[in-house]
């Protein structure tokens, strides 16, 4: 329905997420307007908090169905990790690191590593039946030619 629906729009909602685009433009607007008000608190709150405002308010818009968009441009991908970066320099009141250098000792990964160990998991859970049925019927298994340590593979 989705695929049909986005032959004749030029955009599609599913669950608050546009696929599209736009998508990327929309998390950065919204992440930005909050990471500047962050930035508002960045001598007044302690870092404990600002770091819990950080993965509750601003990194959750990052980690929202990133699965469904983590194909973007590498254009966009910059633009997220920028962000995130700007975010991450406010939080720990650090302006000379760098991006590697703030992620090391706020103890988090890049925006693009954590999306993929995202679709990593999902995979895991879908091959083991640990994922919803819904999940798991989007994967189809066939048997191997050969011999090998793995009885099907995707």
């Amino acid at each position: 329905m989705v695929l049909l629906l986005s032959l004749w729009m030029d955009e599609v909602k599913l669950l608050g997420v546009k696929i599209d685009k736009q998508q990327i433009s929309d998390i950065c607007k919204k992440t930005s307007t909050q990471v500047n008000a962050l930035s508002r608190l960045r001598y007044v709150a302690n870092k404990e908090s600002k770091n819990i405002m950080y993965k509750t308010y601003i990194q959750s818009n990052f980690n929202y169905c990133s699965t469904i968009w983590h194909f973007c441009s590498s254009k966009s991908t910059i633009k997220l990790e920028k962000l995130n970066k700007r975010a991450l320099r406010i939080v720990l009141i650090n302006d000379d690191s760098s991006y590697h250098d703030l992620l090391r000792i706020s103890e988090n990964r890049c925006l693009f590593s954590k999306r993929r160990e995202g679709i990593i998991k999902t995979v895991y859970k879908c091959t083991h039946n640990i994922a919803p049925s819904y999940l798991r019927d989007l994967f189809e298994f066939r048997n191997a030619l050969m011999i090998t340590r793995c009885k099907n593979y995707l």
